[in-house]
């Protein structure tokens, strides 16, 4: 009688361990990993943009269409003109895994910014429309999120258009190198 309680608990804890395991591997990509704690939500909500006395760092930004960077917040294959001021999503309250690609976002968001406050200070970096005058360049392409986005579901057909639009970005950019020299 012992033994067979024993087989059956044994049993049971299984079949259990066996539905958890089908479960997790038919919800992998479906679920979003992200902390519901406090202790770990962003103060960016209480940042201040930094100004400066001295000369800001001229930006030029490129204007790359929403599925190279801010699209990915919006659902894979998400499309539209270039991102504005008007037209930024906000940060997700709970991203998870994807907090580790903020950078990008924050910076694309602050340059996207009046280069003034009404005080009439100058920040750090400042946006220009005139690559002539910039100091350094930034291409808003969010490969990293990209990576994240397409490669995390494990789906051949999301692979190979995460690879067709990394190659995509990269003719582009290099017909730009090609039309300025």
């Amino acid at each position: 009688m012992k033994v067979k309680d024993t087989m059956t608990k044994s049993l049971l804890c299984l079949a259990v361990f066996i539905l958890f395991l089908f479960a997790s591997l038919f919800y992998t990509g479906t679920i979003d990993y992200r902390s519901s704690f406090s202790l770990f939500d962003s103060p960016l909500i209480k940042a201040k943009p930094c100004f400066t006395e001295q000369d800001p760092l001229k930006v030029y930004v490129y204007n790359l269409e929403m599925k190279y960077n801010v699209g990915f917040l919006k659902g894979s294959h998400y499309n539209a003109p270039p991102v504005t001021i008007e037209t930024l999503p906000k940060w997700p309250k709970y991203t998870g895994l994807r907090k580790q690609h903020s950078v990008e976002y924050w910076m694309l968001a602050s340059l996207l910014y009046a280069s003034d406050d009404e005080n009439g200070r100058t920040r750090e970096a400042v946006r220009v429309l005139d690559p002539e005058s910039a100091h350094v360049f930034f291409v808003p392409f969010f490969s990293s999120l990209s990576y994240n986005t397409y490669y995390r579901h494990g789906n051949d057909s999301e692979v190979k258009f995460d690879d067709q639009l990394q190659v995509i970005f990269l003719s582009y950019m290099f017909s730009l190198l090609n039309l300025r020299s």
